[in-house]
């Protein structure tokens, strides 16, 4: 999430936060980011594109989850999201160039008003949703091929052969969240969207190819309907073999989901990425993935941060990013496949508990606020969100809490 508002909006705000500041004697927001409800300032997510490009010059994709739109959702206008789009593409093809391969995906926070989706059989203005996909296509198009951007137009998904045999599915799940409230005039609309992915899955299959799918709500969350996250769950095992990765956003935490069979199990992960966000109490983080060359699988995972309270010390220099850990190696695990990630879970709830103090820490990219006042409870709970892929089916989040206090 990004507070990439400008010119007049942007002293407005800070003239009015400052009204706020002094009659509440609160301490204006630091300049790097901030602990509160503050999201990030447009600096921010340039210094980390930039630092990106200059730490990690062999990166050949790079996957944005979404939302580029500030928490202000009641400030919100068609010409702030389109200039925020357009600068967010704009700067990370002029720091990447055309060596950089970059497949972006629909967050909640795009459209206008914020959360709303409407479907494609709505084309009234004002009502419609065309618009943000129309505006996408154009805006993204140096990424896209002319089927991309015909599947973009039509319903903000798209599908990409970015390598012989990697096949990358953009998928618009937002049409399936609990605020989109277009979900009671047209419940079946987000049918359409899963129709859409089974069809490029089966394609897919059929040529032999492996699939990212690339979300931005990720499956599980109170924030997808009940329906689609079952019926996802369905998809996901019917293609489990063809499908080599998730990634999700939307939570600003770090964080991974495991699907399993109805047998139970573990078939799939989805990854959570994070975000160059700071709303609320969270470290900004980015994440570089290493793949198998054939299978296309993550074959190791690496967390990089800065700390709010060490940038914010000294506000004319760079932050300091730094490896946060490495999936692998800091866990003790061999690998990351859905078995090895389903052991490791267990494993926090029985004979290695100091991997749940780690993985709960890391769960807010080891922020100054929130990782130290985290109790059992609030461990547990972020443990299950890992097992839990349908909504309100808790059955292997009630084995782990069982297993914590035998």
């Amino acid at each position: 999430m990004l507070n990439l508002s400008l010119g007049q909006k942007m002293r407005n705000l800070y003239k009015n936060a400052a009204i706020g500041f002094q009659s509440r004697n609160l301490e204006p927001a630091g300049y790097w980011g901030d602990y509160r409800n503050c999201d990030s300032p447009i600096w921010a997510f340039d210094d980390a594109v930039e630092n990106i490009k200059q730490n990690h010059e062999d990166i050949d994709i790079l996957y944005y989850i979404g939302d580029t739109i500030d928490h202000g959702v009641w400030e919100t206008s068609y010409e702030l999201i389109n200039e925020m789009n357009q600068y967010l593409i704009e700067k990370i093809r002029n720091t990447f160039g055309n060596n950089v391969m970059v497949v972006p995906v629909i967050a909640n926070h795009e459209s206008q008003p914020t959360n709303q989706f409407a479907p494609s059989s709505i084309a009234a203005p004002k009502l419609n949703t065309t618009w943000l996909y129309n505006s996408l296509a154009d805006k993204w198009s140096p990424y896209l091929t002319q089927p991309a951007k015909t599947s973009l137009r039509k319903s903000g998904d798209f599908s990409l052969l970015v390598k012989p045999g990697l096949r990358v599915i953009s998928l618009n799940n937002n049409v399936a969240y609990k605020y989109n409230w277009w979900l009671l005039y047209d419940p079946l609309d987000a049918k359409n969207h899963l129709d859409w992915l089974v069809q490029e899955l089966y394609n897919a299959e059929l040529k032999g190819e492996k699939v990212h799918i690339l979300a931005h709500i990720p499956p599980g969350t109170q924030d997808l309907t009940y329906t689609w996250t079952r019926e996802y769950n369905k998809i996901v095992n019917r293609f489990s073999s063809t499908i080599a990765a998730e990634f999700n956003g939307h939570t600003h935490t770090d964080e991974f989901k495991i699907f399993y069979s109805p047998e139970g199990t573990p078939i799939n992960v989805a990854w959570g990425g994070g975000g160059i966000v700071t709303y609320s109490f969270y470290n900004l983080n980015y994440k570089i993935v290493n793949l198998h060359p054939q299978t296309y699988e993550p074959v190791r995972i690496q967390n990089y941060i800065y700390n709010l309270t060490e940038a914010n010390l000294t506000p004319d220099k760079r932050p300091h990013w730094f490896l946060l850990y490495d999936m692998t190696s800091m866990f003790e695990i061999s690998d990351l496949s859905p078995k090895t990630m389903n052991d490791l879970v267990y494993s926090m709830v029985t004979d290695r508990r100091q991997m749940l103090d780690i993985y709960a820490a890391f769960n807010s990219k080891l922020s100054d606020i929130l990782w130290p006042v985290c109790d059992n409870t609030c461990k547990l709970n972020i443990l299950c969100s890992t097992v839990v892929t349908v909504l309100w089916d808790r059955r292997k989040c009630n084995e782990l809490v069982k297993l914590f206090y035998l």
